[in-house]
């Protein structure tokens, strides 16, 4: 038996990603709730991986894994220089994920 009806929920929130840059092809998990601001709190929650990223989601991702390795650099290294190769473990995140690079972005993710 099902019961149908209209979900209670008024937003989406991404609640945690998880990244495995270190995994062929590269992992990425996202937990997603849907709330009800009238009280009732979280109402469903829902798990996406594979092929639902974009191509701008996966640019921010290599911007965001980026300035981390930038962050964790000066944190842990006596002396920190940026390199072109710094992220070269994710290259072609969006190959890796069943997509094509962008044509317009000559760099991988």
């Amino acid at each position: 038996m099902s019961i149908k009806g209209k979900l209670k929920a008024s937003r989406l929130a991404v609640a945690q990603v998880t990244v495995d840059t270190l995994q062929s092809p590269v992992s990425i998990k996202a937990s997603a709730a849907m709330i009800d601001d009238g009280g009732a709190g979280a109402v469903a929650w829902m798990q996406f991986t594979g092929n639902v990223w974009s191509d701008k989601t996966l640019g921010c991702l290599k911007a965001l894994i980026a300035s981390m390795e930038a962050d964790i650099g000066k944190a842990v290294l006596e002396s920190a220089a940026t390199s072109d190769e710094s992220s070269s473990v994710i290259g072609g995140l969006g190959e890796h994920l069943g997509r094509g690079a962008p044509e317009d972005d000559a760099e991988s993710i």
